[in-house]
Protein backbone atom coordinates (compact mmCIF):
# COMPACT_ATOMS: atom_id res chain seq x y z
CA UNK A 1 0.00 0.00 0.00
CA UNK A 2 2.67 2.56 0.86
CA UNK A 3 4.86 1.45 -1.63
CA UNK A 4 1.84 2.45 -3.86
CA UNK A 5 2.25 5.89 -3.50
CA UNK A 6 6.09 6.14 -3.17
CA UNK A 7 6.82 5.46 0.25
CA UNK A 8 10.17 3.23 0.89
CA UNK A 9 10.88 0.45 3.20
CA UNK A 10 14.72 2.10 3.61
CA UNK A 11 12.98 5.47 4.47
CA UNK A 12 11.52 3.81 7.63
CA UNK A 13 13.35 4.58 11.45
CA UNK A 14 12.01 2.02 13.95
CA UNK A 15 8.73 1.37 12.22
CA UNK A 16 8.18 5.38 11.93
CA UNK A 17 8.09 7.62 8.86
CA UNK A 18 10.05 10.72 8.79
CA UNK A 19 10.20 13.73 6.05
CA UNK A 20 8.83 13.46 2.58
CA UNK A 21 7.87 10.27 3.71
CA UNK A 22 5.15 11.11 6.00
CA UNK A 23 3.91 14.14 3.19
CA UNK A 24 3.43 11.63 0.78
CA UNK A 25 1.06 9.91 3.23
CA UNK A 26 -0.68 13.06 4.51
CA UNK A 27 -1.36 14.05 1.09
CA UNK A 28 -2.93 10.99 0.00
CA UNK A 29 -4.60 9.53 3.36
CA UNK A 30 -7.88 9.89 1.40
CA UNK A 31 -6.75 6.80 -0.40
CA UNK A 32 -5.01 5.37 1.73
CA UNK A 33 -7.24 5.22 4.60
CA UNK A 34 -10.15 4.18 1.85
CA UNK A 35 -8.26 1.18 1.11
CA UNK A 36 -7.21 -0.06 4.77
CA UNK A 37 -11.13 0.22 5.54
CA UNK A 38 -11.81 -2.59 2.72
CA UNK A 39 -8.92 -4.57 3.94
CA UNK A 40 -9.55 -4.27 7.45
CA UNK A 41 -13.19 -5.32 6.63
CA UNK A 42 -12.48 -8.40 4.69
CA UNK A 43 -9.65 -9.22 6.41
CA UNK A 44 -11.22 -9.36 9.88
CA UNK A 45 -10.33 -12.63 11.88
CA UNK A 46 -13.22 -14.70 13.29
CA UNK A 47 -13.97 -13.55 16.81
CA UNK A 48 -13.17 -10.15 16.04
CA UNK A 49 -15.28 -7.77 18.52
CA UNK A 50 -15.44 -4.81 15.97
CA UNK A 51 -18.16 -4.45 13.64
CA UNK A 52 -17.77 -3.34 10.12
CA UNK A 53 -19.43 0.19 10.59
CA UNK A 54 -17.22 1.13 14.01
CA UNK A 55 -13.68 -0.10 11.69
CA UNK A 56 -14.90 2.49 8.77
CA UNK A 57 -15.58 4.75 11.12
CA UNK A 58 -12.74 4.96 12.96
CA UNK A 59 -10.52 4.78 9.18
CA UNK A 60 -13.02 7.81 8.54
CA UNK A 61 -11.51 9.48 11.81
CA UNK A 62 -8.04 9.04 11.18
CA UNK A 63 -8.48 10.01 7.67
CA UNK A 64 -10.23 12.97 8.69
CA UNK A 65 -7.35 14.12 11.62
CA UNK A 66 -4.74 13.57 8.98
CA UNK A 67 -6.49 16.32 6.80
CA UNK A 68 -6.76 18.50 9.49
CA UNK A 69 -3.27 18.11 10.25
CA UNK A 70 -1.98 18.62 6.64
CA UNK A 71 -3.94 21.69 6.49
CA UNK A 72 -2.66 22.99 9.43
CA UNK A 73 1.25 22.40 8.16
CA UNK A 74 0.55 23.85 5.15
CA UNK A 75 -1.83 27.23 6.95
CA UNK A 76 2.04 27.24 8.39
CA UNK A 77 4.41 27.18 5.85
CA UNK A 78 2.44 30.30 4.39
CA UNK A 79 5.51 32.78 3.47
CA UNK A 80 4.39 36.52 4.17
CA UNK A 81 0.92 35.55 5.39
CA UNK A 82 -2.13 37.69 4.98
CA UNK A 83 -3.74 38.94 8.38
CA UNK A 84 -6.34 35.93 7.94
CA UNK A 85 -4.14 33.39 7.74
CA UNK A 86 -2.51 32.45 11.03
CA UNK A 87 -6.44 32.59 12.34
CA UNK A 88 -7.30 29.84 9.78
CA UNK A 89 -4.22 28.07 11.28
CA UNK A 90 -5.10 28.38 14.57
CA UNK A 91 -8.54 26.54 13.25
CA UNK A 92 -6.80 23.84 11.95
CA UNK A 93 -4.91 23.12 14.76
CA UNK A 94 -7.11 23.01 17.15
CA UNK A 95 -9.45 20.84 15.26
CA UNK A 96 -6.15 18.74 14.53
CA UNK A 97 -5.52 18.78 18.35
CA UNK A 98 -8.82 17.49 19.49
CA UNK A 99 -8.72 14.54 16.84
CA UNK A 100 -5.60 13.44 18.41
CA UNK A 101 -6.64 13.30 21.71
CA UNK A 102 -9.60 11.90 20.84
CA UNK A 103 -7.59 9.04 19.17
CA UNK A 104 -5.41 8.34 22.21
CA UNK A 105 -2.46 10.28 21.03
CA UNK A 106 0.04 11.98 23.61
CA UNK A 107 0.67 15.10 23.16
CA UNK A 108 4.48 15.87 22.44
CA UNK A 109 6.42 19.32 22.76
CA UNK A 110 5.70 19.37 18.77
CA UNK A 111 2.08 18.98 19.18
CA UNK A 112 2.42 21.84 21.89
CA UNK A 113 4.20 23.95 19.62
CA UNK A 114 1.71 23.60 16.89
CA UNK A 115 -1.28 24.55 19.24
CA UNK A 116 -0.01 27.17 21.77
CA UNK A 117 2.74 29.52 19.95
CA UNK A 118 2.66 28.84 15.90
CA UNK A 119 -0.20 31.26 15.06
CA UNK A 120 1.25 33.70 17.66
CA UNK A 121 4.84 33.37 15.67
CA UNK A 122 3.13 33.59 12.37
CA UNK A 123 2.05 37.19 13.16
CA UNK A 124 4.63 38.50 15.15
CA UNK A 125 8.01 37.07 13.27
CA UNK A 126 8.37 39.22 9.60
CA UNK A 127 7.32 36.65 6.55
CA UNK A 128 5.77 34.25 8.62
CA UNK A 129 7.33 30.71 9.32
CA UNK A 130 7.17 29.35 5.47
CA UNK A 131 10.87 30.20 5.10
CA UNK A 132 12.03 29.29 8.27
CA UNK A 133 11.41 25.23 8.26
CA UNK A 134 13.68 22.41 8.71
CA UNK A 135 12.98 20.40 5.84
CA UNK A 136 16.44 21.03 4.29
CA UNK A 137 18.02 19.77 7.26
CA UNK A 138 15.89 16.46 7.22
CA UNK A 139 16.87 15.88 3.24
CA UNK A 140 20.63 16.72 4.55
CA UNK A 141 20.59 14.02 6.99
CA UNK A 142 19.02 11.53 4.09
CA UNK A 143 21.65 12.11 1.57
CA UNK A 144 24.29 11.53 3.52
CA UNK A 145 23.40 8.10 5.12
CA UNK A 146 22.60 7.29 1.73
CA UNK A 147 26.29 8.27 0.63
CA UNK A 148 27.63 6.71 3.34
CA UNK A 149 25.91 3.74 2.87
CA UNK A 150 26.80 3.83 -0.93
CA UNK A 151 30.54 4.48 -0.20
CA UNK A 152 31.37 2.54 2.96
CA UNK A 153 33.17 -0.16 1.49
CA UNK A 154 36.05 2.09 0.04
CA UNK A 155 38.96 1.46 2.34
CA UNK A 156 40.79 4.89 0.96
CA UNK A 157 39.15 7.92 2.85
CA UNK A 158 40.79 10.05 -0.13
CA UNK A 159 38.95 8.45 -3.00
CA UNK A 160 36.30 8.06 -0.64
CA UNK A 161 35.43 11.95 0.12
CA UNK A 162 36.71 12.43 -4.40
CA UNK A 163 33.56 10.44 -4.89
CA UNK A 164 31.37 11.83 -2.76
CA UNK A 165 32.00 15.02 -3.67
CA UNK A 166 31.55 14.16 -7.06
CA UNK A 167 28.29 12.63 -6.81
CA UNK A 168 27.22 15.97 -4.61
CA UNK A 169 28.85 18.32 -7.62
CA UNK A 170 26.55 16.11 -10.64
CA UNK A 171 23.57 16.09 -8.37
CA UNK A 172 23.64 19.44 -7.82
CA UNK A 173 24.28 20.40 -11.28
CA UNK A 174 20.70 22.55 -12.90
CA UNK A 175 20.67 19.93 -15.89
CA UNK A 176 20.42 17.64 -14.02
CA UNK A 177 17.96 18.91 -11.25
CA UNK A 178 16.14 20.27 -14.17
CA UNK A 179 15.69 16.40 -15.93
CA UNK A 180 15.29 15.09 -12.16
CA UNK A 181 12.18 17.23 -11.72
CA UNK A 182 10.82 16.59 -14.80
CA UNK A 183 11.06 12.39 -14.28
CA UNK A 184 9.66 12.89 -10.87
CA UNK A 185 6.71 14.67 -12.16
CA UNK A 186 5.90 12.57 -14.68
CA UNK A 187 5.83 10.17 -12.50
CA UNK A 188 3.74 11.56 -10.40
CA UNK A 189 1.26 12.14 -12.97
CA UNK A 190 1.17 8.37 -14.16
CA UNK A 191 0.63 6.91 -10.76
CA UNK A 192 -2.08 9.55 -10.13
CA UNK A 193 -3.78 8.49 -13.75
CA UNK A 194 -2.81 4.90 -13.04
CA UNK A 195 -5.16 5.15 -10.13
CA UNK A 196 -7.87 6.80 -10.84
CA UNK A 197 -8.34 4.28 -13.68
CA UNK A 198 -7.64 1.36 -11.40
CA UNK A 199 -10.43 3.17 -8.87
CA UNK A 200 -12.78 3.81 -11.41
CA UNK A 201 -12.31 0.04 -12.40
CA UNK A 202 -12.90 -1.25 -9.39
CA UNK A 203 -16.20 1.45 -8.82
CA UNK A 204 -17.49 -0.47 -11.89
CA UNK A 205 -17.11 -3.77 -10.71
CA UNK A 206 -18.85 -2.88 -7.50
CA UNK A 207 -21.70 -1.58 -8.74
CA UNK A 208 -22.28 -4.35 -11.00
CA UNK A 209 -22.15 -6.57 -7.95
CA UNK A 210 -24.71 -4.74 -6.04
CA UNK A 211 -26.64 -4.92 -8.54
CA UNK A 212 -26.37 -8.32 -9.35
CA UNK A 213 -27.44 -8.91 -5.81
Amino acid sequence: MLKGIGVEQSSYHGGSLTGKDIKKVMNNSSYLFDKFKLILISGKRDGCELEDDHIEELCNYFQTVFLLWDGAFASARIINPMPEDPTNYGQFAEAAVAGHLQLGLTITPKVHLMLKHVERQMIEIGGGLGNKMEDWVEKQHQMGKRERMRFRTMQNLQKRADARARVLHRNSDPVVVSKTLEVNGASKRKFNGERGEKEGIEGSREMECQEKR
